[in-house]
C-alpha cells in the first residue's frame, strides 16, 4: 500500500491561528491533518481517534475543543 501525503504550506507557522498554538496543540493539529488525509478529509470520532493517536480521551477532547475554538478544525 502506498502512503498518502497531504500538502503542508511552509509558511503555516506564520498564520496567526497556527502561531497561537502551543507545542502540544500544534502536534495534535498536524496529527489530525494526517488522519484526515487518510479519511477523505474527515476526522473520525473521538473514540476512534483515541486509539489511532494513542491519547487519553480527556486530553484528546480538550485538544479538539481548543482547535475548534482556534478555527483550525471544523466540526460537522
Amino acid at each position: 500500500m502506498m502512503a498518502r501525503w497531504f500538502r503542508f504550506y511552509a509558511d503555516a507557522m506564520r498564520n496567526p491561528k497556527v502561531a497561537s498554538l502551543n507545542d502540544q496543540q500544534f502536534r495534535l493539529w498536524t496529527e489530525l491533518l494526517s488522519v484526515a488525509a487518510e479519511n477523505d478529509g474527515h476526522i473520525p470520532p473521538e473514540q476512534t481517534l483515541k486509539h489511532v493517536l494513542k491519547r487519553r480521551l480527556d486530553h484528546l477532547s480538550r485538544g479538539l475543543k481548543e482547535l475548534i475554538r482556534a478555527e483550525l478544525i471544523t466540526p460537522l
